[in-house]
C-alpha cells in the first residue's frame, strides 16, 4: 500500500507541473519575461523610421524594452514562433533576473544587447531573441513590455512622444491558446487524479492503526510519529517527480545547455514543492490527529470501534459524482459519434486555408478609430484585396450558427434576411462552385462593379422588408451613391448543396441549403469600411489550395509580404480545423470515460471499507441475530434502510449538479453540443437511478454473501 500512496503522490506532483506548465507556456512570449512588467502602446502614424529615437530616449531613461512579433504557424495547435526584439540599457538588471540565458553584452552600443549565446527558456515555444534595431519598420507600432521605474518611463514617453502616439497600457494584450474547455477537462484530469491519492491517503492511514498503536505504546510522541511517517512517504515521491519532470521538460523544451536547463526549472521547482508542503501538510495533520485520538489497548485487544459518521455523507456525495460522471459520458461519446458521421462530408475544404488573425485589443480599447483603421484595417483590407485576386472565395453568414456555442436567440430582435439565412459571396466562389439558375444554367461570375445580385431560391418570396435590408445594406457598404446602385434579382434552383466552407460553423451542418445568396462586387465595397478585413478576421475568406502543404507554404510566403502579417497568427485547411473540433469532442469523451472508470474503482473500494466498519462496529450483534434464526430483511434492517436514503440523497444531488452546471456552463462545465433540454434531465435521472439501482442491489447481494458465510459457519460447514 505504501508504494502505490508514494507513486500516486508522484503521478499528482507531475501531472499538475505539467499542468501548470501547459497553461502558462500557452500565453504569449511576455511570460519569459516576468521583470518587464510595465507595458507601453506606440502608434507610428507617419510610417517613418523612429527606432534609432526609440534607442536614444530608452538608453538616455534606463529603459529596457522588449518588442514581440509572432510568426505565422500552419496550425492552430502549432508551437509558437516568436521574434523577440530586445533593447537593454541597463545589461546587469536584464542579466540577474535571466539566469536562463547566457548574451553577448554590446558595451559600446547604445544597445547593450549584442545576441543570445544559450537560450534555455522553460518553453516549447521558440522565442528568438534578435537586436532591437533589426525590427522592421512596418511593426514599429504596437505593444512594448518595458522594464524600469515609473520616473525614468514617464520620461521616455514624454522625450518620444514628439516622435510617435505612445501612452502607458495596464497589461499586456495577449491570449492563451487554451480555451475554457480545455482548460476546464485539465481540471477534470488532476481533480480525479488528486481525488484518487487523497482517498488512498485515507485508506493508508486506516491501515496504521496497530502500527501507531504499537508506536505509541513504546514511547513514542503524536508529532514525531506523524512526522517521521508523512516524511517518509512524501521524500521519495517528491524526487522521484523532480527527476522525472527533468526528463519531460527536457524533451519538451529542447534547451542549448543542461545547466541552463536546470536553472530555467525554478518556477516549476517551486510548484512541485508548494503542491508537496499542501499534501505535507494534511497528511502530518491527518497522522497527527489519528495517532492523538488512538486508544492503543482497546486496538490491539481488538476492541476498538471505528465511527462512520464521516463516510455516509461522502459515500453519498461520491456516488452523485459517479451519476455525473456516467451522464456526461455517455451524452459526450453521443456527441463525438454524431459528429464524426459528418467528418468526410468536409473533405472538400481540404483545398481552402482558415487564416487567422489576432486583433490588437489596444486599439479598440483606446476607441480611437482612426488608429484602428490606420493600424488594423487598412492593411488586413489590403490583405484581403490581395488575396481574392490570388483566387479566394467569401461565404459569409453573419448569423451562422457556431460548433459548441448555443446561443440562438436574437437578443436585439435586428431584422435578419431569410431569418438569418443568407451569404455574401464573391466571383470567385461563383467560379469554384456551379450554382443553377432556376432553369438549370449556372449562374455567370460577372458583375458589374457598382451591382449586387440577389440569388434568390425560387420556393423564396422577397416581401417589403427584405428589399428594404438588402439596399440599406447596399448602401452601407459601397461607396457609390444610389443613383448608381444596380441590384439584380436572380431566381435560382431551390435545395441546392453549397459548401459554406466556414469551419466554426456546427459540424453537422457543412452545406447551405435554400440561403439567399449575395454575389457582391469587392472593388464596390466602402474603402474606409471593414467588411473584406471583417471577413478576413472572421474565417470567411478563404485561399484555394491547389496542392495541400505546398500551397499553404507558398501562402505563408506571400502574406510575410503583407503589412498586415503580424496580425496573422496562423494558416490550415479548412477541413484540418474541423477535424480538430471532432478531435476535441473525442479527447473530451475518453477523459470522461476515464473518469468514470476510475470514480467506479474508488468507489468499489469505498464500499468494501463502509462494509468492514458495519462489521467491525455491529458485528456481535448481527452474528447473535442470525444464530437466533431472524430473516435477512430483519437482521439488516437499519442498514438497508440508511443505504437506500443515500443513493436517493445523492440522486437529489447529481439532480443538483446537472442544474448547478447548465446555469454556469461558461466556466467550461460539460454541455451536450445541442444545449441541454428538459428531456436530456429526465434521461440523465433515470440513468442514474438505474445506476444507483444497481449499485444498492450490488451492497445488499455483499451482506447476503456475508450472512450465507455466517450461516456455513453456524451449521460447522
Amino acid at each position: 500500500m505504501k508504494k502505490i500512496i508514494k507513486f500516486l503522490i508522484a503521478i499528482t506532483l507531475i501531472l499538475s507541473s505539467l499542468t501548470y506548465f501547459f497553461y502558462v507556456d500557452s500565453n504569449q512570449a511576455i511570460g519569459k519575461f516576468p521583470d518587464f512588467d510595465k507595458f507601453i502602446n506606440l502608434v507610428n502614424y507617419e510610417d517613418k523610421d523612429i527606432r534609432k529615437e526609440i534607442e536614444k530616449y530608452a538608453l538616455k531613461n534606463n529603459i529596457n524594452l522588449v518588442k514581440f512579433d509572432n510568426k505565422i504557424r500552419y496550425d492552430i495547435k502549432d508551437k509558437m514562433d516568436v521574434n523577440a526584439y530586445l533593447f537593454l540599457a541597463d545589461y546587469s538588471r536584464f542579466t540577474e533576473n535571466h539566469r536562463d540565458l547566457i548574451i553577448k553584452e554590446n558595451p559600446k552600443g547604445v544597445n547593450k544587447f549584442e545576441c543570445v549565446k544559450e537560450n534555455n527558456f522553460l518553453s516549447r515555444n521558440n522565442i528568438d531573441i534578435i537586436k532591437f534595431e533589426d525590427l522592421n519598420i512596418d511593426n514599429i507600432s504596437g505593444d512594448y513590455a518595458v522594464s524600469g521605474n515609473n520616473e525614468d518611463l514617464d520620461k521616455f514617453i514624454e522625450d518620444l512622444s514628439d516622435f510617435a502616439d505612445i501612452k502607458k497600457t495596464p497589461d499586456y494584450m495577449s491570449v492563451s491558446n487554451i480555451t475554457m474547455k480545455e482548460f476546464f477537462l485539465g481540471l477534470v484530469v488532476n481533480f480525479i487524479i488528486i481525488f484518487a491519492t487523497l482517498f488512498a491517503i485515507v485508506i493508508y492511514n486506516r491501515s496504521l492503526t496497530k502500527e501507531i498503536s504499537v508506536s505509541l505504546l513504546f514511547g513514542y510522541s503524536d508529532i514525531k510519529l506523524a512526522l517521521g511517517k508523512t516524511i517518509n512517504i512524501l521524500m521519495p515521491s517528491f524526487i522521484l517527480a523532480i527527476v522525472i519532470d527533468w526528463i519531460i521538460f527536457f524533451k519538451l523544451t529542447n534547451p542549448d545547455s543542461i545547466g541552463g536547463f536546470l536553472l530555467s526549472m525554478n518556477p516549476i521547482y517551486k510548484f512541485v514543492a508548494a503542491f508537496t508542503l499542501v499534501i505535507f501538510i494534511l497528511e502530518f495533520f491527518l497522522l497527527f490527529f489519528k495517532a492523538s485520538k488512538e486508544e492503543p489497548i482497546l486496538i490491539i485487544k481488538g476492541q476498538r470501534k471505528t465511527s462512520a459518521k464521516l463516510l455516509f455523507p461522502f459515500k453519498m456525495i461520491f456516488a452523485a459524482c459517479i451519476c455525473y460522471m456516467f451522464f456526461i459520458s455517455i451524452f459526450s461519446a453521443k456527441d463525438y459519434l454524431y459528429v464524426k458521421n459528418y467528418l468526410n462530408d468536409w473533405r472538400f475544404s481540404k483545398y481552402y486555408a482558415n487564416i487567422s488573425v489576432g486583433l490588437p485589443w489596444q486599439y479598440v480599447i483606446d476607441k480611437d478609430q482612426s488608429k484602428y483603421e490606420k493600424l488594423f484595417t487598412k492593411p488586413t483590407t489590403n490583405l484581403a484585396y490581395e488575396l481574392i485576386d490570388k483566387g479566394a472565395v467569401i461565404f459569409s453568414n453573419p448569423y451562422e450558427k457556431r460548433e459548441a456555442l448555443n446561443f440562438t436567440d436574437n437578443t436585439l430582435k435586428e431584422y435578419r434576411l431569410n431569418n438569418g439565412k443568407f451569404a455574401y459571396i464573391n466571383s470567385n466562389y461563383v467560379k469554384k462552385f456551379d450554382i443553377l439558375d432556376a432553369n438549370g444554367r449556372k449562374i455567370s461570375d460577372d458583375i458589374e462593379k457598382n451591382e449586387w445580385k440577389i440569388l434568390v431560391p425560387e420556393n423564396i418570396k422577397l416581401n417589403n422588408n427584405d428589399l428594404d435590408y438588402i439596399k440599406r445594406k447596399q448602401l452601407e457598404q459601397t461607396d457609390l451613391n444610389e443613383e448608381n446602385l444596380i441590384t439584380t434579382f436572380i431566381k435560382i434552383k431551390a435545395n441546392q448543396k453549397l459548401a459554406k466552407l466556414d469551419s466554426q460553423a456546427k459540424i453537422d451542418e457543412p452545406f447551405a441549403y435554400d440561403y439567399i445568396l449575395i454575389l457582391i462586387n469587392e472593388d464596390s465595397l466602402r474603402k474606409t469600411d471593414d467588411l473584406l478585413s471583417y471577413f478576413l478576421v472572421n474565417g470567411y475568406l478563404h485561399p484555394y489550395l491547389e496542392n495541400k502543404d505546398v500551397s499553404l507554404k507558398e501562402l505563408k510566403k506571400f502574406i510575410n509580404k503583407n503589412p498586415a502579417s503580424k496580425y496573422v497568427l496562423w494558416i490550415e485547411s479548412t477541413f484540418n480545423y474541423v477535424n480538430y473540433q471532432v478531435n476535441k469532442y473525442k479527447i473530451e469523451m475518453l477523459i470522461y470515460i476515464f473518469g468514470t472508470i476510475l470514480f467506479f474503482v474508488i468507489y468499489s473500494l469505498i464500499i468494501i471499507l463502509d462494509k468492514n466498519n458495519y462489521y467491525l462496529n455491529h458485528g456481535e450483534e448481527l452474528a447473535v441475530k442470525s444464530l437466533f434464526g431472524y430473516e435477512f430483511k430483519d437482521i439488516h434492517k437499519k442498514k438497508i434502510k440508511d443505504t437506500a436514503i443515500s443513493y436517493l440523497f445523492s440522486l437529489i444531488i447529481f439532480y443538483i449538479i446537472i442544474n448547478f452546471t447548465n446555469r454556469y456552463n461558461y466556466f467550461g462545465f460539460f454541455t451536450p453540443r445541442n444545449d441541454r433540454s428538459n428531456a436530456d434531465i429526465l434521461i440523465g435521472l433515470a440513468l442514474s437511478f438505474i445506476l444507483l439501482l444497481g449499485l444498492y442491489l450490488i451492497e445488499l447481494k455483499i451482506l447476503k454473501d456475508n450472512d450465507k458465510l455466517t450461516i456455513k459457519l453456524k451449521e460447522g460447514n
